[in-house]
């Protein structure tokens, strides 16, 4: 998916069993995310996350805020998320995958991001 919108990610190794490497995934080298794979159910919702499923409903974001903390969770479609972490990634300039071909002349070279997104002289 990460790849797909040109943003560097990849997976951890032994998915985070090992020492100092925490979750299943790194994206934009700034980001560690653990990811779980449910079966939908008949009712279209995935076992144990009904309640939170239709809490977010048609909503673009769902902010679970436990009483006493000082910080909340957060939870949104995957289009959400696209949309952000792309836009996260120019703005802060990380994470994007850049290939980079041969030198047409001394010091210049053809820069890119994949998929055409952004060249990095824009």
């Amino acid at each position: 998916m990460h790849r797909d919108m040109g943003i560097d990610a990849y997976r951890i190794p032994l998915s985070g069993s090992a020492q100092n490497f925490k979750g299943d995934i790194r994206i934009a080298n700034t980001f560690t995310a653990e990811v779980k794979a449910r079966k939908k159910e008949r009712n279209g919702y995935i076992r144990g996350m009904e309640t939170i499923m239709k809490m977010l409903g048609t909503h673009d974001l769902l902010f679970v805020w436990p009483k006493g903390d000082r910080d909340c969770f957060v939870l949104m479609p995957g289009k959400i998320y696209k949309e952000l972490i792309k836009a996260y990634c120019k703005y802060h300039k990380v994470g994007l995958e850049i290939k980079y071909s041969t030198p047409t002349a001394p010091n210049e070279y053809q820069n890119e991001y994949y998929g055409g997104i952004k060249r990095c002289e824009d």
